[in-house]
């Protein structure tokens, strides 16, 4: 007969999930009041305030002889939880043996991303950011415990990828016990508590998506509300813990050594990374713009006025490369167009924690039109702040553009070009985007393979205030690269 040592030391961490003494009534009528103000019609009574604390797993695993250490507690967020546990681990010499964990909404831990500061923000996508923020130091505190764990998705499910990129395996996961409980497949969501942000002027989530969310934390409600596995509308009952104790007692067959992980997370800082902001056009404002363009077009065409138009295109000479004004936007009176670009800018700026001056000014602008088979060598804008390109008529075939990576170190190694250091970066823009990008980054755009012109505005931005020399170089619109390699006394100012 197999003789089964029973652990030691417990640790449950995570939200009210794992505490036996539910939240007081108020906090989940509170929560109930803010659903029906936002979302559709919800009825629900409370039956009883929840099973005897005896029946939870906290009092089945002491019943064992173990010594269960709680740190759950009401409300809590995952980060919150998994710093608990370290923190409780430095200052006590113990070693755990199990490491629980009642995985909880993501968006609890959101002042992690500064929702607070303006920062726009997806909630899907801030969910899945959050998590992985929490899988990466869970991680970390697996390493640390060298334990064996249980991960379960309760207030909120787990996100299956990324935790295992994170992290690997466990002895036990459930990705989502609310479905378990219940027997079918509930929602993904990791809003049910967070329905303020349904309401943040700075979410960008169509009214469409947002009912959707509002409507799969309205059908999971009303699902526990039905059930008796959830006797306090919240939190799962006796007979959900009596099958998690069932489910743990079979794992206890299989020994007291940590099962071996796939995958242990390293910290890998991203140091350096280059801002590039793609801002698509909205309804309000890709009509008037692309008119505008569309009449400055018409009068150069009209004209054969090329003072505007890039170098590059028309078959312009080097030496009449002078004559070009660069004054596309103000010459053709585009005002929608200098009004997106300025506050697109402003965006950028504030999204990337820019630290100069925030008074900023277009300098230039001109128009590239490219015809089949032209493309735009490597180049960059020196002396400026910020560069940008407005498209009003792109496709893949037409070319895409491509950024360098800035590190000029990389052609004398032999480190592997890969997802987090790539040679070159391609983007696909649409009609109506704004692209922006750090003046100093050199970029191409690849050959219009098509018979259509493919037709972009680009501009540089400054600070209100700034030099026309720059670290002693002339400013130039835009220079190609095989010039910057000369000496400065090579470098004409236009």
């Amino acid at each position: 007969m197999l003789d089964i040592k029973k652990p030691t030391n417990i640790m449950i961490i995570g939200d009210s999930w794992g505490v036996p003494n539910y939240p007081p009534t108020n906090y989940i009528n509170d929560r109930i009041d803010k659903i029906k103000k936002i979302s559709s019609t919800v009825e629900i009574k409370f039956q009883h305030l929840g099973d005897p604390p005896e029946t939870h797993i906290e009092y089945l695993l002491k019943n064992t002889g173990s010594n269960v250490i709680n740190l759950s507690k009401n409300g809590g967020s995952n980060l919150e939880a998994i710093q608990f546990a370290k923190d409780y681990l430095k200052n006590n010499n113990i070693k755990i043996d199990w490491l629980i964990w009642f995985h909880s909404e993501s968006l609890r831990d959101r002042d992690e991303i500064l929702i607070s500061k303006k920062i726009k923000f997806s909630i899907p996508k801030l969910s899945k950011d959050l998590a992985i923020l929490a899988y990466k130091e869970f991680s970390k505190l697996l390493n640390l415990t060298k334990s064996r764990a249980i991960v379960i998705g309760g207030q909120a499910p787990v996100y299956i990828k990324e935790f295992r990129d994170y992290i690997g395996g466990v002895d036990l996961l459930i990705e989502d016990w609310h479905s378990d409980i219940h027997g079918i497949k509930l929602p993904f969501t990791h809003a049910v508590c967070h329905l303020d942000l349904f309401e943040n002027p700075n979410c960008i989530d169509s009214v469409e998506d947002k009912n959707k969310m509002l409507d799969d934390i309205d059908r999971i409600l009303k699902l526990d509300h039905e059930s008796e596995d959830f006797p306090d509308n919240a939190h799962p009952g006796k007979r959900a813990h009596a099958l998690l104790f069932e489910r743990y007692n079979k794992l206890l067959a299989t020994g007291l050594e940590p099962k071996i992980r796939s995958n242990v997370y390293i910290d890998v800082y991203q140091l350096f990374s280059t801002p590039v902001a793609r801002i698509p056009a909205t309804p309000e404002n890709y009509d008037s713009v692309q008119r505008e363009i569309q009449s400055a077009i018409r009068i150069i065409e009209k004209t054969d006025d090329s003072t505007s138009v890039s170098y590059l295109y028309k078959g312009t000479k080097e030496t009449e490369i002078s004559k070009k004004t660069y004054d596309f936007i103000e010459k053709y009176n585009c005002k929608n167009l200098k009004t997106r670009i300025l506050e697109a800018a402003e965006e950028y700026m504030s999204n990337i924690g820019w630290q100069g001056p925030r008074a900023i000014i277009l300098k230039n602008s001109w128009i590239n039109i490219a015809d089949k088979d032209d493309q735009h060598g490597h180049h960059c804008h020196p002396g400026y702040s910020i560069s940008g390109v407005y498209y009003y008529r792109v496709s893949e075939q037409q070319g895409s553009i491509s950024f360098n990576n800035p590190n000029p170190a990389m052609m004398y190694c032999q480190f592997p070009q890969g997802r987090l250091c790539p040679a070159t970066v391609d983007i696909v823009p649409d009609d109506g985007d704004i692209l922006l990008f750090p003046s100093w980054l050199i970029h191409t755009t690849r050959r219009n393979r098509t018979s259509d012109k493919r037709i972009s505005i680009a501009f540089n931005i400054d600070y209100v205030g700034g030099d026309d020399i720059a670290f002693g170089l002339a400013k130039q619109s835009h220079l190609p690269c095989h010039k910057t390699e000369y000496s400065l006394k090579n470098i004409t100012t236009r």
